[in-house]
């Protein structure tokens, strides 16, 4: 698809909800990564809010570095710089709050079901909607910036995803079988961050914790992981307040996951 006028700063400024996110914009044609660019722009200094977007990346990532596909002008491929006045360890809970809150939004929007795979996932009938990966600077046990990158399959047609990615993802369209405006959709989405990131400001993610666990598609599930080079299965019985996955081994001993890659077992 070609350039698409829907994402114009000056049309995303119509639809924002919120007082800070996106009220500075950065939005490009084409671009490697959002969130590359994001992380020079935080570290030159730009302020708390700006938003960074593209119609469309060439070498979009996810955990791991692997690879985040997105046809042009089909997705929302965009990343918000975060200056919280916190410990480097925000970057986690940040980022389950923020996918929590895209969760609750894209639920509205397409009036399905939509779950939550830890620690970065957004599902709609098993299959990933949207992924999330966060970055950050700190100095001195202080977070200087956090860039949280935010890839969402709205447009994009089952036909236009890899084979060997099709039974695993999904989008808006897929989902609804109606196109959806790009801009409107980002307008709600930004608005809940915003929400999202000012009561994650006052109570923590200890307050996001049941509502979380409430979408959490592994929980009470048997899952296999990592740890040390030890390779250990147990049951998720949850997250701790700090946005740690708690997982119960064979033993009865509890274990929480901070960054490790887990499967469902079985």
């Amino acid at each position: 698809m070609s350039h698409s006028a829907d994402l114009l700063p000056e049309a995303i400024r119509s639809r924002l909800e919120g007082e800070v996110f996106a009220r500075r914009i950065y939005y490009l044609h084409a671009v490697d990564s959002t969130n590359r660019l994001a992380v020079e722009l935080a570290k030159s200094g730009e302020a708390h809010g700006t938003l960074v977007i593209a119609d469309h990346q060439t070498k979009g990532r996810g955990r791991y570095d692997r690879q985040w596909e997105s046809p042009a002008g089909r997705s929302l491929l965009f990343s918000l710089i975060l200056r919280p006045d916190a410990s480097p360890g925000t970057v986690l809970p940040v980022t389950l709050a923020f996918s929590l809150s895209i969760a609750e939004t894209l639920e509205t929007a397409l009036a399905h079901e939509v779950e939550l795979k830890w620690p970065n996932d957004v599902l709609v009938g098993g299959r990933k909607i949207c992924g999330i990966l966060s970055e950050s600077s700190s100095k001195i046990g202080r977070s200087v910036f956090v860039v949280v990158g935010i890839g969402i399959n709205v447009n994009t047609t089952m036909d236009e995803f890899s084979p060997d990615i099709r039974a695993q993802t999904t989008s808006c369209y897929e989902v609804t079988q109606d196109a959806h405006n790009r801009t409107d959709l980002l307008g709600k989405v930004l608005g809940g961050l915003e929400s999202t990131y000012d009561r994650f400001g006052r109570e923590g993610f200890e307050g996001f914790v049941e509502s979380y666990e409430d979408k959490l598609m592994i929980l009470n599930k048997t899952v296999t992981f990592r740890r040390g080079g030890t390779l250990s299965v147990g049951l998720v019985t949850g997250l701790s307040k700090d946005g740690g996955l708690v997982i119960k081994k064979s033993d009865d001993t509890r274990v929480v996951l901070y960054d490790e890659e887990i499967t469902l077992s079985g």
